[in-house]
C-alpha cells in the first residue's frame, strides 16, 4: 500500500497500481509533532499486524517509482560506488546538508 501527494493530488496505490484518487485542495497541515505509523497517535486505533519498510520520500513516485520500492528499499538504498564504505557514503550525505 503505498499512498503519494503531489501538491494538488492524493493517490493510492495497492501492489503498485493506483487504486484511488482524490483532488485535494490547499496545503497539507504541518505541525512538529509525533508522525504515527501504523495506528493513530491516542492509541484507540492500532494496526493489529506487521509493518515492513516505511519509506517517507519528498517527492510524489508514479506507479514505476512505486513498484521499485516495492521490489525493496535494497534495490534503491544503496552504497554507491560500491567503493564506497557505509560510514564515508553518510559522511557525504552529511555534508549535503
Amino acid at each position: 500500500v503505498a499512498m503519494t501527494y503531489d501538491g494538488t493530488t492524493l493517490r493510492g496505490y495497492v501492489d503498485a497500481v493506483k487504486d484511488a484518487e482524490q483532488a485535494f485542495a490547499g496545503p497539507p497541515i504541518m505541525h512538529n509533532g509525533a508522525l504515527n505509523v501504523g495506528g493513530e497517535i491516542k492509541g484507540r486505533y492500532n494496526l493489529k499486524g506487521t509493518i515492513d519498510e516505511v519509506c517517507i520520500l519528498k517527492v510524489a513516485l508514479d506507479e514505476a517509482g512505486i513498484k521499485t520500492l516495492m521490489n525493496g528499499l535494497a534495490n534503491v538504498i544503496s552504497v554507491e560506488p560500491s567503493s564506497m564504505s557505509l560510514t564515508s557514503t553518510w559522511g557525504a550525505i552529511k555534508k549535503q546538508k
